[in-house]
């Protein structure tokens, strides 16, 4: 079961940069929509304040991701 977190602590902080891959999942408002999962790294997350992260987004062939936010601002890490 996973867990939840309200601030990102030091302890937290530290075991997020420590990982090299992470994933980002973001869906259409269509039912009818795909759900698009893509693996990210390369040094790519950070942390900016204790609610706050930030990635650069590198957009392969469909850009799902950065459609989906578009339209509806909607992301999971």
């Amino acid at each position: 079961m996973g867990a939840q977190f309200s601030t990102i602590t030091p302890e937290l902080a530290e075991w997020i940069g420590r990982q090299k891959i992470f994933f980002v999942a973001t869906a259409p408002l269509a039912p009818d929509g795909l759900v698009n999962c893509s693996p990210k790294g390369m040094d790519t997350f950070r942390i900016v304040g204790d609610k706050e992260v930030a990635y650069l987004d590198l957009t392969g062939s469909g850009i799902e991701t950065a459609s989906h936010l578009r339209e509806n601002g909607r992301i999971v890490l």
